[in-house]
């Protein structure tokens, strides 16, 4: 393989993480749009080449315009050819803008207290009674 510039490099870099950011961040199908390679080839060597961006601080967050994020991920809401692309676009689209936001909840519950209650819920249940009222 020849020797590339720094250049050549710089712009298969950014060629490669605009790819990584409007696929979905999947790295074997960015490593492919700028590299003519079989698919285990740029499996393998898509996943090395985010880590070494990651590492060297290229893929740094100053590095990325969110504007540009945006233009791309719109772009690609109105292009898509499929339905799951385009929403998949929209839901990034979304996000970006704060219009949809992720939330879990965690509960606990303590059973300890009802623990009798349920230990004769399950024998009633398993002879077959009618199971009391709680």
């Amino acid at each position: 393989m020849p020797v590339l510039t720094a250049d050549v490099q710089e712009i298969r870099n950014k060629a490669f993480i605009d790819n990584y950011i409007t696929n979905g961040h999947n790295s074997k199908e960015a490593y492919k749009s700028v590299y003519k390679c079989k698919d285990n080839t740029a499996m393998v060597n898509g996943s090395r080449k985010l880590h070494r961006l990651i590492d060297t601080k290229v893929f740094a967050v100053e590095h990325i315009n969110r504007e540009e994020v945006e233009q791309k991920v719109w772009a690609e809401a109105e292009t898509a050819v499929k339905a799951g692309d385009r929403l998949r676009a929209l839901e990034l689209m979304s996000k970006l803008k704060g219009l949809l936001v992720e939330k879990s909840i965690t509960a606990t519950v303590d059973l300890s207290m009802h623990q009798q209650q349920i230990a004769d819920l399950v024998t009633d249940v398993i002879h077959a009674q009618r199971p009391k009222v709680l």
